[in-house]
């Protein structure tokens, strides 16, 4: 039975990533982390606007891009939030030989609304009922889900927490939970919130293992000298700058 994709996921790659009049060159497709958005939508208008390449962007949580990549989504060029996702992507040879590398390292935070009830200093603050919904990317697919469970049970709180959890799909949904007040307090990506405005504290690095965040070029790519000038963008100094301004560790 042939395999049919998300129709969201169809619809990212057909649009542009910008606005305004259709280009004639296919847009280059680039799957990301959620947690990329919008630090990656910077760096492709910049590299819109300098190579006139165009862009489409979808994000989404980082096991399900790799899943759907599996199963032959038209991906150019991947972003994951964990280096794990791309290792194995290229056991089973997915991935164009020599082009994955760290774009940078994640970092986790709680964020809150600033009319939160309650505001958290510590992650042992999120054991007090005045949180009674803590919002984590499910873990099961989510490599900020998993890093946010290992910083709980690290931090001797995940028992206390555990029945207050609610689950987005991605780091994107998880923030929506908290921005909503569907959710007291949300663990995310720094990068996510950096301007968002609201209370923040940041995880101890020493609680969960560093997010090492890697990009990827498909093999089955017809755009190979695109996606390589995409990548080598990402990892440039402009690249790193972007990366860095909205909270991202470049490497």
């Amino acid at each position: 039975m042939k395999k049919l994709f998300p129709f969201f996921l169809f619809l990212f790659f057909i649009l542009p990533a910008g606005c305004g009049k259709r280009p004639t060159t296919a847009p280059l497709r680039v799957a990301a982390a959620s947690d990329l958005d919008p630090a990656l939508r910077d760096i492709a208008t910049k590299f819109e606007k300098e190579r006139g390449i165009p862009v489409t962007l979808n994000f989404g949580s980082t096991g399900t891009i790799a899943k759907q990549i599996e199963q032959g989504a038209p991906v150019d060029v991947f972003f994951a939030a964990n280096a794990s996702f791309v290792e194995n992507l290229e056991k089973k040879s997915l991935v164009l030989p020599g082009s994955s590398a760290v774009y940078g390292f994640g970092r986790l935070v709680v964020w809150q609304r600033d009319d939160a009830k309650f505001h958290i200093s510590t992650l042992n603050d999120l054991a007090d009922p005045r949180i009674a919904r803590l919002a984590i990317a499910n873990p099961e697919h989510a490599p900020y889900g998993q890093a946010a469970r290992e910083a709980l049970q690290k931090a001797n709180v995940w028992n206390a927490v555990e029945k207050k959890l609610v689950f987005g799909e991605n780091v994107g949904d998880t923030l929506q939970f908290a921005r909503t007040g569907n959710a007291d307090a949300a663990i995310v990506g720094r990068s996510q919130v950096r301007t968002l405005g609201g209370k923040t504290v940041e995880i101890d690095r020493n609680l969960y293992t560093p997010l090492a965040q890697t990009l990827c070029i498909l093999k089955r790519t017809t755009r190979t000298t695109d996606a390589k000038a995409f990548a080598d963008y990402a990892l440039s100094e402009t690249g790193k700058r972007i990366l860095r301004d909205y909270g991202i560790d470049p490497r």
